[in-house]
């Protein structure tokens, strides 16, 4: 269920971003903040008329391994594994495509193709993992451009490298979680604390690149 939904989520964000068969990096963000906005109000209507359930879904939204078990860590660990197979064999596909959307073509990357198989393939390692944990974000916003310092941009290192990264960065941050501080707090909320001052750092740093 979690895949289908995904699946149906980005085939929309795909239609609102598609034009002349061509997709942008910009539309598609925009359209996925026009998605994400309607269902969150949708999962806010659902915690209005969920009653007794509503912590559960709370909870779930912070992000937690506490309900994870190892059917499930088995079911994420095989997505997991034909996810980073199929990521890796478009790695120099990628690489060729930040040169730009033209570059690509004329170089004879068939970008839209590209980008709709590697879309629909995090879709289904990201419902998964929602799935098991609920929401943690910044995880991929933190973890590529740590990882990008140290492997480089070849895609073909910085994505195992990335795979790593994320899960060691996860696992300390529950072990802080539940360990050091005096209660346990949802792993989403620390990774959360983390990653908006990071993004904000990432912010400006391209603005001031622009700048200059």
């Amino acid at each position: 269920l979690a895949f289908i939904g995904a699946v149906l989520t980005l085939f929309v964000v795909i239609r609102l971003s598609t034009f002349e068969n061509q997709i942008s990096a910009q539309t598609l963000i925009l359209s996925g903040v026009i998605v994400g906005a309607i269902l969150s109000a949708g999962i806010s209507f659902l915690k209005y008329i969920a009653d007794e359930q509503v912590a559960v879904i709370i909870f779930w939204l912070m992000g937690s391994f506490a309900s994870a078990t190892w059917q499930g860590v088995a079911l994420l660990f095989s997505n997991l594994f034909f996810g980073l197979v199929i990521t890796l064999y478009f790695a120099r596909e990628l690489n060729i495509m930040s040169l730009g959307q033209r570059s690509s073509e004329s170089l004879g990357v068939t970008t839209t193709r590209v980008r709709k198989i590697l879309l629909v393939n995090a879709s289904l390692l990201t419902s998964v993992c929602v799935a098991l944990t609920g929401i943690i974000g910044f995880i991929g916003l933190i973890v590529p451009h740590l990882m990008r310092y140290l492997t480089g941009p070849d895609n073909r290192k910085l994505i195992p490298a990335a795979a790593l990264g994320g899960g060691t960065l996860l696992v300390t941050a529950d072990t802080l979680t539940r360990a050091i501080l005096p209660v346990e707090v949802p792993i989403g909320v620390l990774t959360a604390l983390i990653g908006g001052p990071f993004f904000c750092l990432i912010f400006r740093k391209k603005q001031k690149g622009q700048l200059q």
